[in-house]
């Protein structure tokens, strides 16, 4: 059996890349404090599943990015050769 690690986080931030984020997540997440916004890191995967005002937060500041919001799509696309500096703190 091969297993992907995965870290589940709750950022406490208020704020990414001087963006504020907004209150009011709503977590299901077994363990956790209700209204905790929580995230999913998994190694295994090019994905991340972290709340949208932190995905906005984080692909705005890239140069060259566009961000595609219609009924049916809600898409960040950044150039190929597009390069970003993120740190992320844990605790």
């Amino acid at each position: 059996m091969v297993r992907t690690p995965q870290v589940a986080f709750s950022p406490s931030a208020n704020t990414i890349s001087g963006l504020p984020t907004s209150q009011g997540h709503q977590s299901t997440l077994r363990g956790t404090q209700r209204g905790q916004a929580i995230t999913l890191i998994d190694s295994g995967t090019s994905l991340a599943y972290i709340p949208s005002d932190a995905v906005d937060g984080i692909y705005s500041v890239i140069e060259g990015a566009v961000h595609v919001k219609t009924k049916d799509q809600d898409s960040w696309y950044v150039p190929c050769i597009g390069q970003a500096n993120l740190s992320f703190i844990f605790g």
